[in-house]
């Protein structure tokens, strides 16, 4: 995403963009701080973020693209794959 925009952007580890975005708006409360990910990063590996970032009330957007797969491992089954779907985790 960050190329894709006119602003400083960051790319971090799978899972992790909120917490990162956290961090930044902790640090400089007068940015508007935006977090990307895709659905296995927000539903999947970092939904305890997620959670964590909701309670907290810090004023970051997040960004979810619910693509139905984890695309960075080339496919495989998300938390929002549907049912009956082939992928490599799930070939049956």
């Amino acid at each position: 995403m960050s190329q894709y925009i006119d602003s400083y952007g960051c790319e971090t580890l799978h899972g992790r963009s909120l917490p990162f975005a956290v961090g930044v708006k902790l640090a400089n409360p007068g940015l508007t701080v935006i977090a990307y990910g895709g659905d296995g990063d927000g539903y999947g590996i970092g939904l305890g973020h997620f959670m964590n970032t909701c309670r907290k009330d810090i004023n970051v957007t997040y960004i979810v693209a619910d693509n139905q797969n984890y695309a960075l491992t080339t496919g495989q089954a998300s938390p929002t794959t549907p049912l009956g779907i082939k992928t490599k985790s799930t070939p049956e």
